[in-house]
């Protein structure tokens, strides 16, 4: 039995051949998304988006920046159609830069334990959001969030006259 070896062009030319059939290469469709990000009733100025795919959609998750209440994520980099999680974050003000490896060290020293400043979003609405969006293949692409820290003020109940019949003896 003899054993046949491709040469580098014609390993060249069967890769080519292959990158060419499709074979994975676009991976499952995308859509553009885009939309407002309010943060306690003002447009969040810096943060991050992001769309989990959830119940069986299949594809990758679409991550997005928001700048002055805004995000706009392209279809070639959006959500995959179907249902998803939304997780949005803020900036968090740390006292170095994320990429200086010495500052961090620095700051590890200065912190000596303390924690670092915390996510200015609640946990509902990132890690543990409950935001979700429906990705519809030719549909809705806008999203829209209103993202409140502040807790719901009581309802107002509206007084009612009420009249009472009393029994007057003359």
């Amino acid at each position: 039995m003899t054993v046949k070896r491709l040469g580098p062009r014609a390993s060249a030319g069967l890769l080519l051949l292959t990158a060419l059939s499709g074979c994975g290469a676009d991976g499952p469709e995308r859509h553009a998304v885009d939309g407002a990000v309010q943060f306690n009733g003002r447009p969040m100025a810096r943060g991050t988006i992001r769309f989990i795919p959830t119940a069986g959609t299949k594809g990758p998750a679409a991550v997005g920046t928001i700048a002055d209440g805004f995000y706009e994520i392209p279809r070639d980099q959006g959500p995959v159609a179907g249902p998803h999680r939304v997780e949005i974050e803020g900036p968090i003000a740390l006292p170095f830069e994320i990429d200086d490896e010495q500052a961090f060290a620095k700051a590890f020293q200065t912190l000596k334990g303390k924690p670092l400043p915390p996510q200015p979003v609640p946990a509902p609405f990132n890690r543990q959001s409950m935001l979700t969006a429906d990705v519809l293949a030719g549909g809705q692409t806008k999203f829209d969030f209103d993202l409140s820290t502040r807790p719901e003020p009581p309802p107002q109940l509206t007084p009612h006259r009420v009249q009472s019949h009393l029994l007057h003896k003359e």
